[in-house]
């Protein structure tokens, strides 16, 4: 399946060259820039006539880019773009290895990477195909065994990718974090807390150290308001978006939010929060953690467009941790089909 979505998705990409926004300023038109100039340009993260390569955003896939550039010994707008479709392909291909092969889940897996916003992302130089595929590694190690260093770390690297990717970090932890007693032996409470910060703290420490380098430098987020000037209208109207996409046009994410949904009520009833798994309950918590994290971060967005803010963006913040579900679905029906055979 996932060779099938390389050679398919890498013919999307290739009908075209970069794409803007984001390929022709933010990431890959930023590596060109960089390049070029053999160094950060005087000015770049204050000089508003570097505004369109968006300074602040976080570095990674300009960076992969940049070493493209620098193995291929010029700038190509052309055969780059299937950076993030590999990541995308290896992404798909980890998630259908993780868990039960049977028919069913394998149409259901490769639905939520042939749909829109996989292609999306994928084809138009987008960063979130690293997202994922950070995350879900990083997931593949920590679901059962919450010491995991290189799994929190490759959870931290999604947030060189993407400053959502800190969202999903911090969700993630909190979830496994609320399920601590199951991952840590039964070993709850003031003793195990330390540890888990201390997990935390290493894994943001990269990306948080980036911004705050670029906040040193005098880069800002355009469009964003300070963390203190919360729009209200905004926030509901993000939230009303977002639920709606969730839960009323639940098929663009393999109804994984109402699942999550429904796996997070019967986890908090006592009789019935045996019949999931401790780590499917981590994952339908984190889906829903990143649900409200993002409609409180759209409520800082000041864009003069905000409909069409929403509309191209919203889409894409639900479709990584909408993985996580389906990537537990999966494992867990495994491992029930096993037990009936057994």
């Amino acid at each position: 399946g996932s060779f099938a979505f390389f050679a398919f998705a890498a013919g999307v990409a290739l009908s075209h060259t970069f794409m803007a926004p984001t390929g022709l300023g933010v990431y890959g038109g930023k590596a060109k820039l960089l390049y070029l100039a053999g160094s950060i340009p005087r000015g770049f993260f204050t000089d508003s006539a570097y505004s369109s390569y968006q300074p602040a955003y976080p570095p990674g896939l300009a960076l992969l880019t940049s070493v493209a550039y620098l193995v291929a010994g010029g700038c190509g707008e052309w055969l780059t773009q299937i950076i993030p479709v590999f990541a995308t392909a290896l992404a798909m291909g980890i998630v259908l290895a993780s868990g039960e092969c049977s028919i069913w889940t394998s149409i259901l897996i490769c639905a939520a990477f042939a749909g829109e916003q996989a292609l999306t992302v994928s084809t138009y130089y987008y960063a979130e195909p690293f997202v994922a595929l950070l995350v879900i590694l990083g997931w593949s190690r920590i679901r059962n065994n919450g010491h995991s260093l290189p799994g929190w770390f490759s959870l931290g690297l999604a947030g060189l990718f993407k400053t959502e990717g800190l969202v999903l970090l911090f969700a993630v932890w909190l979830s496994m974090l609320i399920c601590a007693s199951r991952m840590e032996g039964e070993k709850s409470g003031a003793r195990t807390l330390p540890g888990w910060w201390m997990r935390l703290v290493l894994a943001a420490a990269l990306p948080l150290a980036w911004h705050a380098g670029c906040r040193i430098a005098g880069a800002r987020f355009y469009d964003y308001a300070s963390v203190w000037e919360i729009d209200i209208d905004r926030l509901l109207a993000a939230a009303k978006y977002l639920l709606k996409i969730a839960y009323l046009e639940p098929w663009r994410f393999e109804f994984a939010y109402p699942v999550a949904l429904i796996i997070a009520i019967f986890s908090v009833m006592k009789k019935a929060r045996t019949c999931f798994p401790k780590t499917m309950i981590a994952a339908a918590s984190a889906s829903l953690f990143c649900l409200v994290a993002f409609v409180w971060i759209y409520s800082y967005s000041r864009a003069s467009d905000f409909e069409w803010h929403l509309w191209s963006s919203a889409a894409r913040l639900l479709w990584v941790p909408s993985l996580l579900v389906l990537m537990e679905c999966s494992i867990t029906l495994g491992r029930v089909r096993e037990n009936c055979a057994v």
